[in-house]
This record gives C-alpha cells, structure tokens and sequence, in this order.
C-alpha cells in the first residue's frame, strides 16, 4: 500500500470513528428516553386501571349494601306478619 493510500485511511478513520462513536452514543441515550418514557407510560396506565377498579369495586359495594338492606327489611316484615 502507497502512502497516498495510508493517509486516505488515516484520514478516513480520523473522519469515521467520531462518527461511529457519536451515533452510538446518541443511540444509546435516545433508546434509554424510550424506555423511560415507556416506563411513564405504563404507570400511569397502571394508575388510571387500578382507580376504575377501585371504583367499580365502590359502586359494588354500594349495589350489596343496598340489596342487603333490602334482604334485612323484607326479612324484618316477614317475621312481623307471621
């Protein structure tokens, strides 16, 4: 190889490597926002999820209370006309 040759890989690889380097880097860094931002993302689903289920769970809850109530006061004027 000529040296005309070695001074355009020299050149080359002085041009390339910060590059390569950089683009790895940025790479690197925009990948690990991603997955942070995913992560944010999922929690807070995982937030909105678990207060609809709260919710439903509440209004639930209600709906027993109400149909047990009603159970108590029929059983309540059974026992008061036998």
């Amino acid at each position: 190889m000529g040296f005309s040759n070695k001074i355009k890989v020299i050149s080359l690889i002085i041009v390339l490597l910060p590059l390569i380097i950089a683009t790895t880097v940025i790479t690197l860094l925009a990948r690990s926002e991603l997955f942070t931002e995913a992560e944010a993302r999922l929690i807070a689903v995982r937030e909105i999820k678990e207060r609809n289920i709260a919710a439903m769970l509440n209004e639930f809850s209600a709906g027993l209370e109400v149909a047990i109530s009603s159970v108590s006061q029929l059983t309540t004027l059974q026992q008061t006309t036998n």
